[in-house]
């Protein structure tokens, strides 16, 4: 007499869980690398908020406000602290917090090019730059 098998083997339940460890394997990379970008698109989105007021406040006073002096963001839930100086041109930067896996720590910058009157988003002159992987579209060189 035979008997129907209700479930499955040994065996294909190994090769079920063989084809799901290779499926993670793959896609953990992508999923690490799609959260870094959107902790840095946190930054970004702060930075743009404070074109307006800063060119609004410098061309009022003549002179280049802190972040605080428009009343501006300084942190984020990813973002630890926001910036403004003067190098060679006037600029925004943002530093993300520690502890956030591959951006942690590292910085983004907003700088007004007053020769085209428009803000270039970018990494350069910032002691530690965001990877170039993890940037938003805007900001690659």
């Amino acid at each position: 007499m035979f008997t129907k098998q209700k479930g499955f083997s040994v065996i294909e339940l190994m090769i079920v869980v063989a084809i799901i460890g290779i499926i993670a394997s793959v896609a953990l990379p992508f999923y690490q690398n799609y959260m870094a970008r959107a902790k840095v698109s946190e930054a970004v989105m702060l930075l743009g908020g404070l074109k307006n007021p800063m060119l609004e406040y410098y061309n009022t006073w003549g002179r280049w406000p802190s972040v605080e002096e428009v009343n501006g963001k300084t942190g984020g839930v990813y973002t630890e602290s926001i910036i403004s100086g003067e190098s060679d041109g006037l600029y925004v930067e943002a530093t993300m917090k520690v502890n956030d896996g591959i951006v942690g720590g590292k910085q983004v910058r907003m700088e007004y090019i007053s020769a085209t009157l428009q803000w270039h988003c970018t990494v350069e002159g910032v002691s530690d730059p965001i990877p170039e992987q993890t940037l938003p579209t805007v900001c690659r060189s």
